[in-house]
This record gives C-alpha cells, sequence and structure tokens, in this order.
C-alpha cells in the first residue's frame, strides 16, 4: 500500500506540475467564497406568477417615505412662532415718561409751555396731568413716578401684544414663544392668549399699562402709549416676529422627526396569488432580509448554510480539477493559459453573483451572459470536448448555486453553453460567432420557456424571462466578436479565422514570394495542402498545419 501511495503521487508530479495543482486548489477557495458573496436577495421577481398567497413568517417593518415627510411637515409647520421683545421701543417709552418729569420742573410757572414741550416728545399732557406733574416735580416724589414708570414698562413688558404678520398667520402652530432678548427669557403663550396689535387691543393695553400712575396722570399717559403705539401705516406691537428664527426652528423641528415605518405583523398577506407587482416584490424583498436576519441572530450556526454551500462548490472544482489530474494530459501544460482560464471562469462567476446580488428587477436569466461567454471562450481557445465540456458544467452549477435556482435553471444553462460551444468549435469568419449566438439565443429562449411551463407561470411573465434569456445570450456573442482578438492574445492561441488570415495570398511576404520564387510558392501550397490532409486524417489541426 505505501508503494502504491507513492506511485500515485509521483504520478500526479509527473501528469501536473505543483503549480497546477495549487491553481485548482486556489479556483475552489475563490468559487467557495463567491458563491455567498453579498446578501442573500428573494427569490421572487416582478411579474412572476405565484400559485397561493405569501404571508409574513416574521414581524418586520419598511420605510415609508410618504408618512416621513408628511410628519416631518407636519412637525415644521407645527413648530412654535417666535417673537422678539422690541427693547428699543420699550426704551424710547421710558425715556420719553421721564423726560416729562424734567419738563414739568424746568417749566412749573408756563403750564401752556409744558404742554407744547410735551406734545414735541409725543406726550399728551391735559390739565389735570400738568398739575400732577407739577406736585411731583415740586415735592420729593421725584422717586415714587419713576417707580410708577418702571411698573408702566413692566406692565407692558408682560402684555403678549404681538404684531399683526401675514408670515405668522400661515403658519398652523397653537403655541408662540414671545423672547426677552434683555433678560434672556423665553415664555411660552397659546395662540388664543396672544393680543395682537390693532387699534382696540392697543387702547385696552396702554389702559392698563397706566394703571400704576397717579390717578390725574392714567387718561393723558394711556392716551400718549396709544398714539406711541399706533404710529406708522399699522399698528407696531411690543413683540416682533423673528422670521429667520421661527424658520429655523421650523426646519430643525423638521429634522428631529426620524424616519417614520410601515409595521407588518407575522402572517401578514404581502402577495396574494398571481403575478408578483413591484409594491409586492419590495414587501417580499423585505420580508425576506427580516427572516435571514432573525435565523442568524436564533440559530446556534447562523453561517450554517453559507457554509455548506461554500464546500459544496469547493467539491464541484476539486473534483473537475482532481478528473483532469487523473486522466492527464500528454503535452506539457501551458501555465498562462492556465492562469488565464482560471482567472476567467472566477471572473465570470463573480459577474453571475453581483448580477443576481445586485440587479433584483431583473430575472435570473441573465446570469446565462457569463455563462455563454464562458461557453464561447473555452470552445474558441480549447477546441476539445473533454476539457470544454466539464468545465462548461462546473461553471453552470457554480452560477445555479450562486443564484439559489433549482433544476429547471441548470438545464437551461447547460443546453445554452452546449449549443454555443458545439458551434464554436471551429471559427473561421466572424458570422459564424454571430450566427451561434443566434442559435443559441433560440434554445435559451426555448428551454427557459420550458422551465417556465413546468413552474406554472403566466403567459407575459414566460415571454419575458425567455426575452431576457435569449437577449442575455446573443449579447454575449456579440462581446465575444468583438473582443476575439484580445482573447487570442490574452490566452496565446490562434483561431481558425486568424490562421485563415495567415494564408491569405494578398499577404505581401506571399505575394513577393509567388513573383521572385514561383517554384518555392507553389511548391510551399502542395505541401500544405498535403500537410492539411495527412493532419485531418490523424485528428489534428489541418488548418494550422496548411498555415505553418
Amino acid at each position: 500500500m505505501a508503494e502504491r501511495r507513492l506511485g500515485l503521487l509521483q504520478s500526479l508530479r509527473e501528469r501536473h506540475p505543483v503549480s497546477t495543482l495549487a491553481l485548482g486548489l486556489a479556483v475552489a477557495l475563490a468559487a467557495a467564497l463567491t458563491v455567498n458573496l453579498g446578501h442573500s436577495p428573494t427569490e421572487y421577481k416582478v411579474g412572476q406568477t405565484l400559485g397561493r398567497a405569501v404571508t409574513a413568517r416574521v414581524p418586520f417593518r419598511i420605510p415609508d417615505p410618504q408618512l416621513t415627510q408628511s410628519r416631518r411637515i407636519q412637525a415644521r409647520d407645527n413648530s412654535p412662532n417666535y417673537y422678539q421683545l422690541d427693547a428699543a421701543l420699550l426704551e424710547d417709552l421710558r425715556g420719553r415718561l421721564t423726560s416729562v418729569l424734567t419738563l414739568a420742573r424746568t417749566y412749573a410757572d408756563e403750564p401752556e409751555r409744558l404742554t407744547d414741550e410735551a406734545a414735541k416728545i409725543r406726550i399728551v399732557l391735559d390739565e389735570a396731568a400738568r398739575a400732577e406733574l407739577s406736585r411731583l416735580a415740586a415735592g420729593d416724589s421725584a422717586t415714587e413716578y419713576q417707580q410708577a414708570v418702571d411698573r408702566v414698562l413692566e406692565l407692558l413688558r408682560a402684555q403678549p401684544l404681538v404684531e399683526a404678520s401675514d408670515l405668522a398667520g400661515r403658519r398652523t402652530s397653537t403655541n408662540a414663544i414671545l423672547m426677552d432678548p434683555d433678560r434672556q427669557t423665553e415664555q411660552s403663550v397659546h395662540i388664543n392668549n396672544l393680543r395682537v396689535a390693532d387699534a382696540e387691543t392697543i387702547a385696552s393695553v396702554a389702559e392698563a399699562a397706566a394703571a400704576p400712575l397717579p390717578a390725574p396722570l392714567r387718561p393723558s399717559i394711556q392716551q400718549s402709549l396709544t398714539r406711541l403705539l399706533s404710529e406708522g401705516a399699522a399698528p407696531q406691537g411690543l413683540y416682533r416676529f423673528d422670521r429667520a428664527l421661527t424658520a429655523q426652528k421650523g426646519e430643525e423641528a423638521r429634522d428631529a422627526i426620524p424616519e417614520q415605518f410601515t409595521e407588518f405583523p407575522a402572517n401578514a398577506v404581502l402577495a396574494d396569488g398571481g403575478p408578483i407587482s413591484r409594491e409586492e416584490h419590495a414587501l417580499l424583498g423585505a420580508e425576506h432580509a427580516a427572516y435571514i436576519a432573525q435565523r442568524a441572530a436564533n440559530s446556534r450556526w447562523p453561517w450554517g448554510a453559507d457554509l455548506g454551500r461554500a464546500i459544496l462548490a469547493f467539491v464541484v472544482v476539486a473534483s473537475v480539477v482532481g478528473n483532469f489530474a487523473m486522466v492527464g494530459v500528454k503535452q506539457r501544460p501551458n501555465v498562462v493559459r492556465q492562469v488565464v482560464t482560471a482567472g476567467a471562469m472566477v471572473a465570470l462567476l463573480l459577474a453571475a453573483r453581483l448580477v443576481y446580488v445586485h440587479a433584483q428587477t431583473l430575472p435570473a436569466q441573465v446570469t446565462l451572459a457569463p455563462l455563454a461567454l464562458a461557453a464561447a471562450l473555452l470552445a474558441i481557445v480549447y477546441r476539445r470536448p473533454g476539457l470544454v465540456y466539464p468545465l462548461i458544467i462546473t461553471l453552470a452549477l457554480l452560477i445555479t448555486i450562486s443564484t439559489r435556482r433549482g433544476l429547471e435553471f441548470l438545464f437551461v444553462q447547460l443546453a445554452t453553453a452546449t449549443a454555443l460551444a458545439a458551434l464554436l468549435r471551429d471559427v473561421r469568419n466572424r458570422g459564424q460567432i454571430v450566427g451561434a449566438g443566434v442559435v443559441a439565443a433560440v434554445v435559451a429562449g426555448f428551454m427557459t420557456a420550458v422551465a417556465g411551463l413546468i413552474q406554472t407561470q403566466t403567459g407575459p411573465y414566460i415571454l419575458w424571462i425567455a426575452g431576457w434569456a435569449a437577449g442575455a445570450t446573443l449579447a454575449a456573442a456579440f462581446v465575444v466578436e468583438g473582443i476575439l482578438p484580445a482573447i487570442e492574445r490574452a490566452f496565446k492561441t490562434s483561431t481558425s479565422m486568424t490562421l485563415l488570415e495567415w494564408c491569405d495570398a494578398n499577404k505581401p511576404l506571399l505575394r513577393m514570394m509567388a513573383a521572385e520564387a514561383p517554384g518555392t510558392y507553389n511548391h510551399s501550397l502542395l505541401v500544405g495542402a498535403l500537410g492539411e490532409a495527412a493532419a485531418e486524417s490523424i485528428g489534428a489541426n489541418g488548418l494550422l498545419c496548411r498555415a505553418g
């Protein structure tokens, strides 16, 4: 047994270098990682027919943009209106009321002059008010009068007398904030308690404010305050509407509202039986994400499913690599070609996975494009069925695992890739690539339609997914035609189309040979024809022999 093990290891080393086996292991690991890349999207698609209603497996919620916008606009419009106290107006009133007493001292013996001077500062004095001011000025009652003036101003400050602002009236707030910048205080007042400045309201406020003054002064001061507060095009309040601050606070209230969600309990119906709409698809996707999250939170091995798929992908690739290693090759492998081929296969698998994860509005049939591209590349580069078809089957299995599809999708992939690979084994003109793409597209569309019938889908949905399958396959053929020169350089191979171009008699070297050495030229043509026939008789590449 020891000799047999040693012989197997020696055989593997002789048939395949360590670099080849290491490359196979790297591809298997890359495939295991790729099949679980990204999140796990829902298997449902827009337009897909459901045989029964689908209910929520777990409670979940989804963002509600309309509700969020409505709540934020409501919060902005319901934020309080802000009013700033006109401190300059109060100080102006204080100065005028204080100056009256000074005028009374100055013109104590000239009552008429006192009246005129008081009128200049817009204070109205009747005979009783003049007499009272003269009494206060003659005695030691200045301090008493000043205290009375301070109480008048305090009463005015406490009155929620606001200006009549159209901007404030447009808002739906039920509260107002009265701000006193001097005292750094804020007072919240219900809008029903605000006193909007008009002639009647100003007169009432002036009457209440004049109460602390001596009785003879009250009518004159009341009339003076009424006039001072009513000056201008419109009555001015003690508190002015602060448009900028109100807007700022409104935006802050708007931004403070968090994103709103619509809640769905478990067993809520998410989609009725029939074609899936876009709204239902969004609900199914949100429910699927919540289900995956809850299952991961409640499971002892939340990574169990991903690990299983990764092991499955690793085993598939390792089995194919092991099969190639056991069969062996008769010639030294081309390491560059192997590396490029492995990189291309992993890149196409990655592309299929990313398309499936991020293109949820598209059917899974769009992943036929990477497989068709791989089938065309392998058929053009290797032209050996024993190597091409195992690689195609391997990639089809990996894409099926990546897209979480069933056997029907696997058979669609295999039929499409097989048709394309069989028609591109010997490419002699560009039209052949397009023709093979058309045939493979028809096969893809037909097999997809058959799979749709098996799944009891509706006619429109079957036509939709069949069209995507055919279009993706045909698009892959056009891509191959466009990048064919790059394929030949990357894989260091020559297609039959390139060999035919080399055999073209209009090539400068052949034209010079025909003109200067016609005997050698004709001899070369004859030997080339004989060599082509001999190579084809033993299964070799006759066109390559002829071109050489």
